[in-house]
């Protein structure tokens, strides 16, 4: 393992490409996990009614315990009131309760998702929306970032690259403008960024492929993989999560989009390697005794 750490090191493309594929993960993951919760957390609209909290209090766990204690709920109770609240206003009355910081953080979810207006928008349909755009979204742009990868091969220099580097410089504009521009039109935002994210899953498998020996490959792929998902969407969720709790949700899911730019130069740097470690590549194994091969 340490033998083949120090020659993936020496390759410049393979690092490039790692390291960008890293931030990017980094970024689809803390978006899977989040977005969706801070789309409710924007647009939905709450209503303390006496349903609402009955409806609190019959909620059960496997075992047929409360999920919520009966003295919670008689501290939630004197919420009760017609007035529609958006998020702001629920917390703040949940910061005027009885109810501890501690509570109030460790029940947060279940009170709001049962606290819902009837009208409002429900945190199960943004996450049935959101799931769709990032199928069909995902699907097409993995489909055509390989199609324009090999269309360019030719043509232009490093077009592997460029198309990760240019595809996530492209991704960037539309994932901060997801966070300020009004719904129903942000979804076209949603869709755009996924979309140009997702660009970079062909291309960039192609990289790591086309710049390491066969004999290697297959440890190669094994440690990209561990690379970008343990530095990646194993630990943004939590991260994003631990920012969301100081600041806010929509400031975590900002300073997040700032690693798509770095990904964007990262890939776009890596063009200039990527023809040399490629032939380099096939040099060496075309010198390669015939039983060796």
């Amino acid at each position: 393992w340490r033998k083949v750490l120090r020659e993936l090191r020496g390759i410049r493309s393979f690092v490039l490409c790692c390291a960008g594929m890293t931030c990017t993960t980094f970024v689809l993951g803390g978006v899977a996990a989040w977005a969706p919760y801070y789309i409710f957390e924007r647009e939905a609209r709450f209503q303390i009614t006496p349903e609402a909290v009955s409806k609190l209090a019959d909620r059960k766990a496997t075992d047929g315990t409360p999920v919520i204690h009966p003295n919670l709920i008689t501290k939630i109770r004197p919420l009760i009131s017609a007035d529609i609240l958006t998020t702001g206003d629920l917390k703040a009355r949940l910061a005027q309760s009885e109810l501890t910081p501690d509570e109030q953080k460790q029940y947060r979810a279940q009170i709001f998702e049962a606290v819902t207006a009837s009208e409002s928008i429900t945190l199960g349909r943004i996450g049935l929306i959101f799931g769709g755009i990032v199928v069909v979204s995902g699907l097409a742009a993995t489909l055509f970032g390989g199609w324009l990868g090999d269309k360019y091969r030719d043509q232009t220099r490093g077009s592997y690259f460029k198309v990760c580097g240019y595809g996530a410089l492209v991704a960037f504009p539309p994932f901060v403008a997801m966070l300020f521009v009004p719904f129903p039109y942000a979804w076209g935002c949603v869709f755009l960024a996924v979309f140009f994210l997702f660009i970079n899953t062909g291309p960039a498998n192609t990289i790591l492929a086309n710049v390491t020996r066969h004999q290697i490959r297959a440890t190669a792929f094994a440690i990209n993989i561990l690379i970008i998902h343990a530095l990646g969407d194993a630990i943004s969720p939590p991260l994003i999560g631990l920012v969301g709790d100081y600041a806010s949700l929509g400031t975590a899911l900002l300073a997040c989009s700032f690693l798509i730019l770095i990904a964007g130069v990262l890939w776009i740097r890596g063009a200039k390697y990527l023809d040399e470690d490629t032939a380099a590549i096939s040099k060496a194994e075309s010198e390669m005794p015939q039983l060796e091969r």
